[in-house]
């Protein structure tokens, strides 16, 4: 159940990323570009290899699809998780360098240019990771949760009860 919960929670995220991406594409592309990159390989990605993965998952009794593509696979396994793991971090910092090129050129009019946000990303990645962020997880998860919740609290307060927005 927590395999189908995060899948679903994966899956409305990125058509997000995917619409990102689709400012790329000509006009005249926009209709089919948006659902090939915005939706097919999502519902595919997700919606049959994610139900694999989970059935390796319970079958194997192993929740790291890292550990039981490389106990299958071999070295093969650990190529294409390598591989896979380094597209995805890849992404991250692309997603990264957008937001923080965004906030800063619009609300501090800082524009230093893309190449330093991408390095800005990159090495707070690096550092966070020998940092042993990892073990630190759960704090800061929990943190950036109840900092959103109140944050939703307040918006919803002023838009139904006091009707400011």
């Amino acid at each position: 159940m927590l395999c189908i919960g995060m899948q679903h929670g994966i899956m409305g995220l990125t058509p997000l990323l995917a619409s990102d991406y689709a400012r790329f594409l000509k006009p005249k592309d926009t209709k089919i570009g948006i659902s090939a990159i915005g939706f097919v390989p999502q519902i595919f990605c997700f919606g049959v290899m994610g139900g694999i993965g989970i059935w390796f998952g319970v079958r194997l009794g192993e929740p790291n699809p890292g550990v039981y593509i490389v106990l299958l696979l071999g070295i093969r396994g650990a190529l294409f998780t390598m591989i896979t793991q380094i597209r995805i971090n890849v992404t991250n910092i692309y997603s990264g360098s957008l937001s923080l090129s965004n906030l800063f050129e619009n609300v501090f009019k800082f524009k230093p240019g893309r190449r330093f946000w991408v390095v800005v990303p990159g090495i707070s990645a690096i550092i966070l990771m020998l940092g042993d962020i990892v073990n630190h997880l759960e704090t800061v998860l929990t943190f950036q949760g109840v900092l959103l919740s109140w944050a939703a609290i307040l918006v919803t307060d002023a838009v139904c009860v006091k009707k400011i927005l």
